[in-house]
C-alpha cells in the first residue's frame, strides 16, 4: 500500500485495488471527483461513470420500477381515450 516514508503507492494496489473503490482512490490520490446525489434516497456517492444516477443496485431497482410504472400509466391512459 503506501510507504509512510516517501508516500509511494504499491503498483498492484494502485492498479488493481483502487479502481474498485472510487472514494478511496480519490482520497489517496487526491483526485477531485464530483459527488452526485442519488435520485431515490438523496445519498451522496462517487459515480463510477458519468451516466450513473443511483447510489446502489437497490436504488436502481426502485428507480426503474418508478419509471416503468409511470410509462405504463401513460400508455394505458392513452388507450382509454379512444
Amino acid at each position: 500500500m503506501m510507504n509512510p516514508q516517501d508516500n509511494k503507492i504499491c503498483a498492484y494496489f494502485r492498479d488493481c485495488v483502487l479502481p474498485n473503490n472510487p472514494a478511496l482512490e480519490a482520497e489517496i490520490l487526491h483526485k477531485d471527483t464530483q459527488k452526485k446525489v442519488c435520485v431515490i434516497c438523496d445519498g451522496e456517492f462517487v459515480p463510477v461513470n458519468n451516466r450513473q444516477v443511483y447510489c446502489s443496485p437497490e436504488c436502481e431497482r426502485k428507480g426503474n420500477r418508478i419509471k416503468s410504472r409511470a410509462r405504463m400509466e401513460k400508455k394505458r391512459g392513452l388507450n382509454v381515450t379512444i
